[in-house]
Parts: structure tokens; C-alpha cells; sequence
């Protein structure tokens, strides 16, 4: 028996363009004493369309509990229902206290299953998500009755099942198989307990070290990824090679199919889908400008590193011209410069800028052929990673 705690939940929907990625994380914030009424700190953030953070605004969000999946029965099924107004998102970021306005009672986690459904500006937020780590959690903080650290656990007896206990260094729960302890769950390791990012495992757990991890950026079926945590929490989502030739000029997948992953010392070329690129810069948790990151070398220690615009939509094929993927920059969280490539460069950057020495591009005319890896015209083609955060 594991007692965990709350993992984050996504929401996607297409509601006029607004409000289309919902981030959610639940906290529980109780009292001690049993079947009392109980707070429970609701945490969103909000990217439009474009996947860029929803600033202002008034939006209304009304918050349900159910019994299951589906049911429509809201006399016997529904077990809370909650409305907020005038939710401002700051950088997309907002937080609501569901039990301020409805009585949220701790006897809800006493159900089997909780289901909850968000419903913004009036459209649903996709299907109901089952809180499978809210009833533990509900019943071990909201209806525990607090022990001795010395206390007897007798699992058989069932008035001391639920006992909670700190020991000096850790709280334990008293379950059918004695005393137990609190153990978080550590995103990433997991299938069932994916990151929506390399950024977000890092940002809720600063030992996190490099390595694969598991992710799921919207909701969509968790994937492993390589972390450079090193960094920050940074996703390689793409791994260009000269003996790769040209391939990673493609939309599509390169080298790399299902779950598996670009890993930062492959001998071939291997690259995400452009979709799982950027489903993984909306779906992080970093709010900066500079979500992208290269690295292109030649082998003869003329390395560069270049970062870019967080709202950057990539995509490998199309030439950048002036906009979002060529605004880059030599340091991280950097000041953007515009840069003019021609038709040339594609995906990110500038292949033939002389002024920056950081500047490159993820790849550099393809129609002409024979132009592997990434390129920076001083210092030739090269190998290189393609990060996001």
C-alpha cells in the first residue's frame, strides 16, 4: 500500500481560441478534525490557441465532483459543484479555493472514485478526470486522527486504521499492513506518473539528475524523453547528425517511434514528431522567452549554443524568415534579437549571420542537398541536440 500525493491533471479544449490548455494541480489544505468541511487549492494555467499565456481578462469556471465517468444523475451522482467569476490569469497562471464558495465536505473522499469536470466560459474542458491519489490523500490528512509517534498500529482493528503518527523525520500511516510512510510520488518515473516536461519534473523535485524520464505533455500517452537537469530541466527533442545527412529535415519522426527516445549520444539522426515538439513547449511549465535551445558543433571544438523564442511553432521544413524562430539569442532567458535569414534557413535560426557568433541554423538549404547536420556557415555543418524547456 503506497500513500501518495496529488499528482497535476491537463485539461485541453478549443473554446474561441481561449483558454484551450488547462494545467491543473490539486492541494489539499484541511483541518484535522473528521467529516468537516475542508479547502482544496485549485492551480491552473491558461495558453490560447497559439499556445501563448492567457493574460486577464474575466473568465468564469465552474468545477465538478462526480461518482464515475459519465454519469448525468446530479441528484445521486454529483458530489460537489463549484462556481468562480472574474478568474484573471497572470502570465496564464491562476488559482482558485474550491470549498470557499460551496461547502466542500471531506466525506466526498469517502466515495470509491471522484471524477472531477472543469467547465470554462461555458465549455467543458474535455472528459472527466478520475482523482485516483484524492481519496487516500482526503482520508489520511482530513479524517486521520493524529497519534503518538509510539503508537501501536494493529491493521486488523479497524479504529486504528488511519491512525497518522510522525516518527521526528517522517510522517506514517497506519494501513492493514502496519505503519507505513508518506511516500511522494516522483514524476517521470514512471509510466503512470509522467512530467508534462523535463522543466516541470525539475521545478517540483531539485534533485531530479539527467537521464530518461517519462512525460506527458497534454494528456495524450506518456513517452520517454532524455532530461538534461543539469541545466534546469531541458527536453532533447532532437539529436542531428552528419552521417544523419538532411533527415532531420522532416515533420515526422525521425529514428524514433512510440514511446521511445532521442537520446543525446546517438550515432544516427533521431528527432520527435514536430507535434510532440511543440505539444511539449505549450504543455511546460516554464513561463520565460527562451524555450529553445541548440547546440551545433563541428567537431573541432567550434561549438555554439543558441537559444529562441518560447513562441516559436516548429516546424522542421518551414523556412523561418523574419518571425518567431529566427528572434534568438546567445544566452538563456537572454535578450531576443530579431535575425533576417533568407529562405534558406529552416526550422530555427539564421545560417549565414556573421554578427553573433551563436547564431545557426537547424538547417541550412535543403533543396540543395547534401547539407547534414546543423549549420553555422563560419564554423560548417555539425552535429548538434535541439532542447526544449
Amino acid at each position: 500500500m503506497l500513500l501518495t500525493g496529488i499528482p497535476s491533471v491537463i485539461y485541453n479544449a478549443d473554446i474561441g481560441g481561449i483558454m484551450r490548455t488547462i494545467m491543473v494541480a490539486l492541494v489539499c489544505s484541511t483541518s484535522v478534525a473528521a467529516a468537516a468541511p475542508m479547502t482544496m487549492s485549485w492551480q491552473g494555467r491558461a495558453l490560447d490557441s497559439a499556445g501563448v499565456p492567457v493574460e486577464g481578462g474575466s473568465h468564469s469556471v465552474v468545477v465538478e465532483m462526480w461518482t464515475s465517468s459519465s454519469t448525468v444523475d446530479e441528484t445521486n451522482d454529483r458530489l460537489h459543484v463549484e462556481s468562480f467569476s472574474g478568474v484573471a490569469p497572470e502570465a496564464g497562471f491562476f488559482s482558485l479555493t474550491l470549498g470557499t464558495g460551496t461547502l466542500l465536505d471531506s466525506t466526498i473522499f469517502s466515495n470509491e472514485e471522484v471524477w472531477m469536470e472543469v467547465t470554462v466560459d461555458g465549455s467543458t474542458m474535455g472528459v472527466r478526470t478520475l482523482l485516483t491519489s484524492v481519496p487516500m490523500s482526503g482520508r489520511s490528512v482530513e479524517t486521520a486522527r493524529f497519534s503518538a509517534s509510539t503508537a501501536a498500529c494493529d491493521g486488523s482493528v479497524a479504529a486504528d486504521v488511519g491512525l497518522v503518527r510522525f516518527t521526528g523525520s517522517d510522517f506514517e500511516g497506519c494501513t492493514p499492513d502496519g505503519w507505513l510512510p508518506f511516500t511522494p510520488v516522483k514524476l517521470g518515473l514512471a509510466v503512470t506518473t509522467p512530467g508534462l516536461s523535463c522543466h516541470h519534473i525539475k521545478s517540483v523535485d531539485l534533485g531530479a539528475e539527467n537521464g530518461l524520464y517519462w512525460l506527458d505533455p497534454d494528456n495524450s500517452g506518456a513517452f520517454q524523453a532524455y532530461c538534461d537537469m543539469d541545466a534546469g530541466g531541458w527536453t532533447l527533442v532532437a539529436r542531428m547528425t552528419i552521417a544523419g545527412d538532411q533527415s532531420h529535415w522532416n515533420t515526422s519522426a525521425v529514428g524514433v517511434s512510440g514511446t521511445t527516445a532521442v537520446t543525446n549520444n546517438s550515432v544516427t539522426t533521431q528527432k520527435f514528431a514536430d507535434s510532440r515538439i511543440n505539444a511539449l513547449r505549450i504543455g511546460s511549465t516554464y513561463t520565460g522567452t527562451t524555450a529553445y535551445r541548440m547546440s551545433c558543433w563541428d567537431g573541432t571544438a567550434n561549438a555554439a549554443t543558441m537559444y529562441c523564442s518560447s513562441a516559436c511553432s516548429f516546424n522542421a521544413t518551414t523556412s523561418v524568415n523574419s518571425g518567431e524562430c529566427s528572434k534568438c539569442t546567445g544566452s538563456p532567458d537572454g535578450s531576443l534579437i530579431q535575425l533576417a535569414p533568407n529562405t534558406g534557413t529552416r526550422g530555427l535560426g539564421h545560417h549565414h549571420d556573421s554578427t553573433y557568433s551563436w547564431s545557426m541554423a537547424y538547417q541550412r538549404h535543403p533543396e540543395q542537398g547534401s547539407n547534414p547536420g546543423c549549420r553555422n556557415d563560419a564554423k560548417a555543418s555539425g552535429n548538434g541536440h535541439l532542447w526544449i524547456r
